[in-house]
């Protein structure tokens, strides 16, 4: 069996590299029983001829991809203010992209979209595209119908330009299947500093909650790290048609499963392409710890990877960014989540007791009991913290940096 179904002791990522290689469309791709994303082969179809394991992250990893110890870091914002007031961090992948669109680049990046309720890729070609782009969105994207268009474009257009944005893992698959077609055009690969993706069962729950308890049915927009209450303040912001909710971190459901880092893809737990190999030019996160800690509009942290990936943050700072500093990888990885979790033995318990009980809050009660006792005191004070204003919370945040740092 030549197929990405044959044994291996790795998870689907639900990149949808295979999906697009697949010659005779013998892969199938749809949320699991999980609320994944995953690849299914269609075994009446498969003629096992291996594109899709060539493309498939499950069996490369590990064989290909810069490290990211020996990138080169830096802190940056956008020159334009207004950007940064808008963008989850400090308006660089804005920037990217606009300057991409102004330089006949085509942009493969991730949207809401707010018909489906789900994140899903796209190609932008224009200015009002990438408006749609911005924005954190903490659950897994549907790349199949964007990869296929991008592969078709490629195929009749040699001279076609892309800026690709994705998870680390989406970049390996893509990277996978442009080396296996063999195209010539100029690619540019920005990844980003991955938490993992959790359940689009826990989205759907939390959507329901939020309609019933809400009272917001129809959703306009969302910002999955709204800068509503600061940069540092993990908040989200839902704007229904008649009402709005706003949630921090240490009190709203979603979040709280999140940051619990057990309700993401069996993938995510151990993933090699978030932690130490990476297939992207450029990784961009939020720069956090000490360094920034009085700052609330928001510093990105710029991670560069190859040459092609130095020379275009050279070109946007030209243009359109400030680099504010150069500094080191051990200063930044420290904060980002490059490190496997520790409790993927819970994820299916966990998602078994939402299904039980159709209620997140209940599922976090019970699965937090098996948890350790030293883990379960630091998100009870953490919560404790969420009555607090904001710039007490800061304050807070700051002692225990230096503490624990």
């Amino acid at each position: 069996m030549n197929n990405i179904e044959n044994k291996t002791e790795k998870y689907c990522t639900g990149c949808g590299a295979c999906v697009a290689i697949c010659p005779l469309n013998a892969i199938k791709y749809k949320v699991n029983h999980l609320g994944f994303y995953e690849a299914f082969v269609d075994k009446n179809k498969c003629i096992n001829c291996g594109k899709c394991k060539k493309v498939c992250t499950k069996f490369t990893e590990k064989k290909s991809g810069n490290k990211i110890e020996n990138g080169k870091v830096f802190a940056a914002q956008s020159k334009n203010k207004e950007i940064v007031k808008s963008c989850t961090s400090g308006g660089i992948a804005y920037e990217m992209a606009k300057y991409g669109i102004e330089n006949g680049y085509k942009i493969f990046g991730t949207i809401y979209d707010y018909k489906k309720n789900i994140a899903k890729a796209i190609i932008a070609e224009n200015e009002k595209d990438i408006e749609l782009l911005k924005g954190s969105k903490y659950i897994q994207s549907n790349t199949k119908e964007a990869i296929e268009q991008l592969l078709s474009i490629c195929k009749n257009d040699s001279k076609a330009k892309f800026i690709i944005f994705g998870m680390p893992c989406q970049i390996t698959g893509i990277s996978k299947v442009i080396k296996e077609k063999n195209f010539k055009n100029e690619f540019i690969k920005v990844d980003l500093f991955c938490h993992g993706i959790p359940s689009y069962l826990i989205w759907q729950n939390y959507l329901k909650w939020l309609k019933e308890k809400k009272g917001i049915d129809k959703i306009k927009r969302i910002d999955f790290r709204s800068k509503k209450i600061g940069w540092h303040e993990y908040c989200i912001e839902v704007i229904g048609e008649k009402k709005k909710y706003i949630g921090i971190a240490e009190k709203d459901r979603f979040y709280k499963c999140f940051f619990d880092s057990i309700i993401l893809n069996k993938a995510c737990f151990n993933c090699n392409a978030r932690a130490n190999l990476s297939e992207a030019d450029v990784r961009l996160g939020d720069f956090w710890g000490k360094r920034y800690l009085d700052r609330q509009d928001g510093v990105s942290l710029i991670l560069t990877l190859t040459n092609k990936g130095n020379q275009f943050i050279k070109q946007l700072e030209e243009q359109k960014i400030n680099i504010i500093e150069k500094t080191n990888f051990e200063e930044c990885s420290r904060y980002q989540s490059m490190h496997p979790y520790k409790y993927a033995d819970l994820q299916e318990f966990a998602i078994n007791k939402l299904k039980q009980s159709d209620d997140i809050k209940i599922m976090i009660k019970e699965y937090r009991k098996l948890m350790s006792k030293k883990y379960r005191i630091k998100v009870l004070f953490k919560e404790l913290t969420g009555i607090l204003p904001g710039n007490i919370r800061a304050k807070i945040r700051k002692k225990v940096h230096k503490l624990t740092k």
